[in-house]
């Protein structure tokens, strides 16, 4: 196992004089040797153990490597190191600091030994938690996603922390609801960078460290670490760096451990999975496998996005809905996949969702507290990822609108949908029309509202009198602010192509800071 400069000052950090350590300072030593002045390079793997006259000059040492000083040099400018990893000891020989260094290695060393055989030997989870709390010093969990137990630190508990002792005494008891309602919810943690959380917990008020653990690509337990002291502080740095690798270790080998429901149709949700991350190599290994899975090719499908409102819903209650689905929608499949429902159901003679399909989904959309974003019509399984990137997005714009609907259409969003487009891909000026532009500066300078008046005037089809009305303004007046407008931009507004253009940017205006946010 590799450590961090950041575990060999938790050790000396009584005796650290000073310090400066990289902000990406992580697992990278593999060993340490007494420096030798005379080589030419230094390796980042290494610690270089010195005396403090020893200390080459800082022009003469590459970033990042790893330096540990015995004493105090005379006339030393720390700023000069920032590059560096570099611990400075007073108050200790130079034997008792190398007996720690040898120390702290056969430390990890050996318990990371014992880590990987318990992992490959197939030994309990159990197990393999007790020994990750040992090096971690930390109270660990490893729960289900149905919030039950695999898991839990034997002799280490989160003191005062009511979450902690549901967890030990079981889902049974009466503070299990404590459990269901703690933040982080599954759908955070899995959208987090690293599919991994830190955060003060709103139950105990203390800090909680999870990450999401998966089986086969797909998110099946969670793995905890709860704060022994100092409640209301982050995580020290070199617990963080131990739990992510035992994290990542778990994570790479917890199909030892634990087995995915095999009653819901698994090769469907790998299929699914596999299509959104674009991992299949051909058109033609995507046609063999979905035709496996039943999918005719030549059929048009529809796919359905069901996002559950209820962030505390279990797992086994998605399987429910599922097979609910399914029984009430003819030939439709279902996948459960980052906290949603996915449906994909074939189309026969009807351009689209037949009327007794949308009816039954909207029936069952309000008795399981859901909505149902659908996309265009398909035909190849090839490009569904690009369905799914445009799911997450639209499902935004719903949440901002707070519509209440239950069913929404792609359709719906297009043009909005296009224009989120525009705004991640184009810089802000680019998607302005220099017309609008030369308005919007007409406007600041002189303190009027020209566009919102042409805007008005657009979107009444350019009738004077309804956006008179609508503007609570003289006929005469509107006149003569039109007139204006196509002065200011010498051209006339009655050419048709024009409109289209500046109705297209206007609106790309009206929603580009949102997007942005």
């Amino acid at each position: 196992m590799k450590i961090s400069i950041n575990m060999i000052e938790k050790y000396f950090d009584k005796h650290i004089r000073m310090k400066t350590i990289r902000a990406d300072a992580n697992l990278t030593i593999e060993s340490f040797e007494v420096i030798d002045l005379t080589r030419c390079s230094f390796e980042k793997s290494n610690l270089y153990l010195m005396k403090a006259e020893e200390i080459p000059d800082s022009e003469e040492v590459p970033p990042d490597v790893n330096f540990l000083c015995y004493s105090l040099p005379m006339d030393f400018e720390l700023k000069k190191y920032q590059h560096i990893n570099l611990l400075i000891l007073e108050g200790l020989s130079e034997q008792k600091i190398l007996n720690g260094i040898i120390a702290i290695f056969h430390k990890y060393n050996t318990l990371d030994e014992q880590l990987n055989s318990l992992i490959y030997r197939n030994f309990s989870l159990q197990k393999i938690i007790d020994l990750a709390t040992e090096m971690m010093d930390m109270p660990l969990n490893v729960l289900d996603l149905n919030h039950n137990v695999l898991a839990i630190s034997s002799h280490m508990d989160a003191q005062d922390d009511p979450i902690w002792e549901s967890m030990k005494a079981g889902s049974n008891t009466s503070d299990y609801d404590m459990v269901l309602a703690g933040k982080p919810k599954m759908s955070d943690i899995i959208h987090a960078p690293g599919s991994s959380v830190e955060m003060m917990s709103n139950i105990s008020g203390h800090y909680i460290k999870v990450s999401m653990l998966s089986n086969k690509g797909h998110a099946v337990a969670t793995f905890g670490m709860h704060k022994t002291n100092d409640f209301d502080k982050p995580f020290e740095k070199h617990t963080i760096q131990i739990y992510d690798y035992v994290a990542e270790k778990l994570n790479r080998n917890f199909n030892l451990f634990f087995e995915s429901k095999a009653d819901r149709g698994l090769l469907y949700e790998e299929f699914l999975h596999d299509l959104f991350n674009r991992k299949f190599e051909s058109q033609n290994e995507i046609e063999e496998l979905s035709s496996k899975l039943g999918f005719n090719l030549g059929t048009r499908y529809i796919m359905g996005l069901i996002s559950v409102r209820d962030s505390q819903v279990r797992t086994d209650y998605y399987f429910t809905m599922m097979k609910s689905l399914e029984r009430s929608i003819t030939d439709s499949k279902c996948i459960a996949m980052d906290s949603y429902i996915y449906i994909i159901i074939p189309i026969a003679d009807d351009v689209y969702l037949s009327n007794d399909g949308q009816n039954r989904l909207s029936e069952f959309m309000p008795i399981h507290n859901c909505l149902c974003l659908l996309s265009p019509v398909f035909i190849s399984f090839e490009e569904l990822y690009k369905i799914n990137t445009m799911f997450k997005v639209v499902l935004t714009f719903i949440d901002n609108q707070g519509r209440r609907d239950r069913i929404y259409h792609f359709y719906e969003f297009a043009s909005q949908y296009s224009m989120w487009l525009l705004a991640e891909n184009l810089p802000n000026n680019m998607i302005t029309h220099p017309m609008i532009q030369k308005i919007i500066d007409y406007d600041q300078k002189h303190h009027s509202d020209y566009l919102e008046t042409l805007k008005c005037y657009f979107r009444n089809e350019s009738s004077i009198v309804t956006t008179s009305n609508f503007l609570h303004m003289h006929r005469n007046s509107l006149l003569y602010r039109i007139n204006r407008i196509e002065k200011l931009l010498g051209v006339s507004l009655d050419d048709w192509k024009l409109k289209e253009q500046l109705l297209f940017f206007m609106s790309c205006l009206e929603n580009r800071d949102g997007f942005k946010k």
